[in-house]
């Protein structure tokens, strides 16, 4: 079921739901978009649990204070889309490996996930011929930083 979705919208929506989470850990979540008017063509359902996946491992891995930015912008009629956290980052030998099905690192509170969140991300995403891959961490926003791009 695709349509064309505001962008900012999908992300108030996932704001919205994830409100418990990012209180509970006073998340300062950034949202940066180049314009107002981004879209995507895809799926609601798909694309909403794509970005709250994203979201959510920003947060659990987060400090508490800490800061979670999403940023968007089109460029060469290409949306890229980052969510970057001020986390411990990804660990080099786990790099390779953080996409592929059942793994997972263990987070700050000490708990395992499924492993399953994304490779969930990464295998709707190609449904929607996008990508995500991990980007360089910048200075300010040091821990993981995802870069997904839909053509």
């Amino acid at each position: 079921n695709k349509e064309k979705l505001s962008l900012k919208e999908l992300i108030s929506e996932a704001q919205q739901t994830l409100d418990a989470r990012i209180e509970q850990k006073n998340i300062n979540l950034e949202v940066k978009l180049d314009s107002p008017e981004l879209a995507i063509i895809g799926d609601r359902k798909l694309i909403q649990r794509i970005l709250n996946e994203l979201i959510i491992n920003a947060i659990e891995y987060s400090l508490k204070e800490g800061k979670v930015l999403i940023e968007a912008l089109e460029e060469n009629n290409k949306l890229q889309i980052f969510v970057r956290d001020q986390g411990r980052g990804i660990p080099d030998y786990a790099k390779e490996k953080i996409f592929d099905k059942f793994y997972s690192l263990v987070r700050p509170s000490g708990e395992m996930s499924s492993g399953l969140g994304l490779y969930f991300v990464k295998t709707v995403l190609a449904l929607h011929s996008a990508e995500i891959q991990l980007d360089l961490p910048t200075k300010e926003m040091s821990g993981a930083n995802f870069k997904i791009s839909f053509n």
